[in-house]
């Protein structure tokens, strides 16, 4: 069952949320001035090759090896592989990244993506294009800018959510740290 939903018509692409990776992604909201951006991995039941459906099941969460600040973040590169691969094992895909910023409605940006392609290409991973999410919302919604990268151009396309994916009540309370 996906929680959110978000297509892209020219691109016949619809990328849908399980509850599960929904949650993960509102627990690490960065809420606060103080909190440093935080990312993880995007992982998929399928890869959308027949039927353009990408359901992402789960995210990986942050990790202290990566490197952050309040608006920048570096994914612990071997971390990535590692979990990309266990993935991979138990018949999940990579299919993108995710990250924060402290935005309500947070949108993905080209230094985002400047900030992956090197990650992206030196990974030695053969796509054509992967998912950049960015998480952003206020206590108690969750609010996701969900984009389409090309790998070999860094162009990105940003899919629409449907409308009651636009802000979304999680069911988490974020003062005790879990859900509601």
């Amino acid at each position: 069952m996906m929680e959110l939903r978000f297509d892209d018509a020219t691109l016949r692409l619809r990328v849908g949320f399980s509850t599960s990776a929904s949650q993960t992604l509102a627990l690490h909201q960065q809420l606060h001035f103080w909190q440093n951006e935080r990312g993880g991995v995007l992982l998929a039941s399928s890869v959308g090759a027949s039927d353009g459906v990408v359901e992402v099941v789960r995210v990986t969460p942050p990790h202290r090896d990566d490197r952050a600040g309040w608006y920048w973040l570096k994914l612990d590169h071997a971390r990535v592989l590692n979990e990309i691969q266990g993935a991979f094992d138990q018949g999940l895909h990579f299919v993108g990244y995710w990250h924060t910023h402290a935005q309500v409605r947070p949108q993905l940006s080209s230094q985002d993506v400047d900030a992956m392609m090197p990650a992206i290409r030196g990974a030695g991973l053969d796509l054509q294009r992967l998912l950049m999410v960015v998480v952003g919302g206020r206590r108690r919604a969750l609010a996701l800018d969900v984009c389409a990268v090309d790998c070999a151009t860094g162009a990105w396309e940003r899919l629409v959510p449907e409308p009651a994916s636009r802000s979304v009540d999680v069911g988490l309370d974020i003062e005790k740290g879990r859900l509601g």
